[in-house]
């Protein structure tokens, strides 16, 4: 047995007095060649290894002097957290955490939503002595490294967005009024879109919930005639070219299946109503990404189908539902009658009032625009040859939230207002109402709707 093994040995058995090991070698040399040792005893010390044998056999004993050995089981449990792009790494150590599964429980890690992609385990020997008789005692000690990935639910198969399933066809036709009045609800910036938590797999919605609930109460008790979706319904982060966040990863089918159950809730309460959906800048995002690169599949077409396999209108669904989209943004308005019409807008002005001014001073005709998420109506008295005539340039608030969960420029809470638009249209007339969400509560007319 070589001389460090025997000491530590002896070590266990007796009191750890730092002197004793000073004792223990000359025990050992006594009762092993104590020529060869007497002889070599110079060379040893010249060595300085006699020193670090004692410098190593004396930290076994401070390290047992300081923690006692019949602690409680929990006190040494150390667990660690990482989370990185490719998954989450999470690291247990301690006399309990003998396994990966005590490792998960632990943690408290729902493993039904990870995929594991590699396991360690490491397991050594301490020292330590107890408090209760004083004695040595050796301890083992256990090491358990995991590293996960998160599991993408059956229909979130990235790289394979599914159109979502809408269990009805809408069959009646819609009635236009030309010369009726007409009640038009719009809305828009939802920005459906989500962030992972790669820990708990656990998703943070960016759109306000309910805000976007509210907008639903209006529209069933309104029943209006037409129902406009400005834009922006979906943000589509994970196909944007800003920088990509691991928040992002694997998010857009669960926007898709939102804002489709969204539009089937809306069709259920609205069947009478004509709805149309434009195209905005977030959601010209995914055709974006797809021609920039997978330029080979932005034209793949589902047999028998007359949209591509990323047109929004195959992946909502919206023939199903009777819902009209609008797309080639930003060149795609859609005109509520000859004076007034609805973009989603690609001017964004700072100071209040400002982008509605740059409305005004590029249209001839009123305008309602969202895209700012703020809440504008201004007003301009042209004269012509013709006559005098009003124009009008609003924009719409937005149905997402303001508190920095979305990303934006300045990365915090912003001065976005939440709300609708509606408006009244009699022939070539109308009037505009930006309808304000606030507390969760809007009013309209002698009515109040809250949530």
């Amino acid at each position: 047995m070589k001389l460090k093994e025997w000491i530590l040995e002896q070590l266990e058995k007796n009191d750890f007095d730092n002197l004793k090991v000073y004792e223990l070698y000359d025990e050992y040399v006594k009762k092993s060649n104590s020529d060869f040792f007497e002889g070599n005893k110079k060379k040893l010390l010249k060595r300085n290894s006699y020193e670090r044998l004692v410098r190593s056999c004396n930290n076994y004993t401070e390290k047992v002097n300081r923690k006692p050995a019949d602690l409680p089981d929990d006190v040494d449990i150390k667990t660690e957290i990482v989370q990185d792009e490719n998954g989450i790494k999470i690291i247990g150590s301690s006399r309990q955490i003998k396994t990966k599964e005590d490792l998960i429980k632990e943690c408290k890690i729902d493993i039904d939503n990870y995929i594991e992609i590699s396991h360690k385990a490491n397991t050594w020997n301490s020292f330590y002595k107890s408090t209760e008789t004083g004695e040595a005692k050796i301890v083992q000690l256990f090491q358990q490294e995991l590293r996960l990935k998160p599991k993408v639910i059956e229909e979130s198969q990235i790289g394979f967005i599914k159109p979502i399933q809408v269990d009805f066809e809408y069959k009646n036709p819609v009635k236009t009024k030309t010369d009726e009045l007409q009640k038009v609800i719009i809305m828009a910036d939802a920005q459906i879109g989500y962030l992972r938590n790669f820990q708990t797999n656990e998703m943070t919605p960016m759109q306000c919930e309910d805000s976007l609930n509210l907008a639903l109460k209006i529209c069933e008790s309104e029943q209006p005639d037409k129902i406009i979706l400005a834009g922006d319904m979906l943000d589509l982060t994970e196909a944007s070219s800003y920088e990509q966040k691991k928040e992002f990863v694997e998010t857009t089918q669960e926007s898709i299946n939102r804002l489709g159950k969204y539009l089937v809730n809306l069709r259920e309460i609205c069947p009478n109503s004509y709805i149309a959906l434009q195209e905005g800048n977030h959601s010209k995002r995914l055709q974006k990404s797809i021609n920039n690169n997978v330029s080979w599949a932005s034209n793949l077409k589902p047999f028998g189908s007359d949209y591509e396999i990323f047109d929004l209108r195959f992946l909502l669904n919206l023939d199903k539902m009777g819902i009209e989209y609008f797309p080639n943004y930003p060149n795609n308005p859609i005109w509520l009658n000859d004076n007034l019409k609805v973009v989603h807008g690609n001017i964004a002005r700072a100071g209040a009032g400002a982008t509605s001014k740059a409305y005004l001073d590029s249209n001839m005709v009123s305008v309602i625009s969202a895209h700012v998420h703020r809440m504008e109506i201004l007003n301009k008295t042209y004269e012509d040859r013709f006559g005098v005539y009003d124009v009008t340039s609003c924009t719409i608030g937005c149905l997402c939230r303001n508190d920095g969960v979305v990303p934006s420029k300045n990365g915090g809470s912003e001065n976005w207002q939440k709300g609708i638009c509606k408006v009244l249209i009699h022939g070539e007339d109308f009037q505009i109402d930006n309808i304000a969400f606030k507390n969760n509560k809007a009013f309209i007319d002698n009515k109040v709707f809250f949530i």
